[in-house]
């Protein structure tokens, strides 16, 4: 059974975990070698609300209908994974925040993988947004046994306010995952990986929309999903960018369905980044 931390609720359109909420302004210049690209507008993520008063936290009223299973028939990667062999002890990311259109037995996400263990008994920490009518058992947001709520203002399940508008402003926010103990993680992570996500409808077959259901592009003012300070957090428990080398591109469908570009290190503002998405549709595969 995957066991995952950080997954989301079905009747909100996105939610997140393990964020740290930030607000940041990039210019042409800092990302210029983008084939002279920008994110080029505000970047923000709003507060729902002021917090939580002195010793209380938020706990979402628990309306639990999700159903992990191991097997997903019909869901797709566009990601890249880590290669080396070593253990992993956390990883943070800061992700565009988008909503592609999904029905109700689809999902479409973006997330940050750390995970380990036999397919069978595979432990893995999710944290990210998700477009979704996901449908599980096992363990959600605060219903995770062992989960406990320490943020005044934040909690997982929590939906976003705010959409990144194609070539409009782009809301981000800061994704931090440090290492858990789960049967398989207790020693860390063998694998941590980056992207999307997404499932196709059970009657059709037809995938939806992954990032803003546009293909990669090195232009992120015209409209398309992507990650920036990719970073992971090796054996030596510091936190560092990551690495083309020590990185391989996952993507299982036609490049017509869903793609990846690795941009690598552009700036010391927005370091390792790239884009990712595509438009679904029928052409997926299974």
């Amino acid at each position: 059974m995957t066991l995952t931390v950080s997954t989301y609720t079905s009747n909100q359109p996105l939610d997140i975990l393990c964020s740290r909420i930030t607000k940041s302004r990039f210019s042409k210049k800092q990302i210029k070698s983008i084939e002279s690209s920008s994110v080029g507008s505000p970047l923000e993520i709003n507060e729902q609300s002021k917090g939580c008063p002195s010793g209380r936290v938020p706990i979402q009223r628990s309306k639990s209908n999700h159903q992990f299973t191991q097997d997903f028939p019909g869901q797709h990667f566009a990601t890249i994974d880590t290669t080396k062999s070593t253990t992993f002890h956390g990883a943070q990311v800061t992700i565009a925040i988008n909503r592609p259109p999904v029905s109700s037995d689809q999902y479409s996400m973006a997330q940050v993988w750390v995970q380990s263990g036999p397919a069978a008994e595979l432990n893995v920490i999710q944290a990210g947004w998700a477009a979704d009518g996901f449908k599980s058992a096992g363990c959600y947001n605060v219903q995770c046994p062992g989960f406990v709520q320490v943020d005044p203002t934040y909690r997982p399940g929590e939906s976003f306010q705010n959409i990144s508008i194609p070539r409009g402003i782009q809301y981000l926010f800061d994704v931090l995952i440090i290492q858990e103990l789960f049967n398989h993680l207790g020693d860390g992570a063998a694998v941590v990986r980056y992207g999307g996500t997404t499932s196709a409808a059970t009657d059709t077959g037809l995938s939806p929309q992954m990032g803003t259901g546009s293909l990669p592009n090195r232009d992120y003012t015209t409209g398309v999903g992507f990650f920036i300070r990719n970073k992971i957090m090796g054996s030596d428990f510091v936190m560092n960018d990551i690495l083309l080398k020590e990185m391989a591109k996952n993507v299982d469908s036609p490049a017509a369905c869903y793609d990846l570009g690795y941009y690598g290190f552009v700036s010391t503002d927005v370091r390792e980044t790239f884009s990712y998405g595509g438009p679904g549709g029928a052409s997926c595969g299974t």
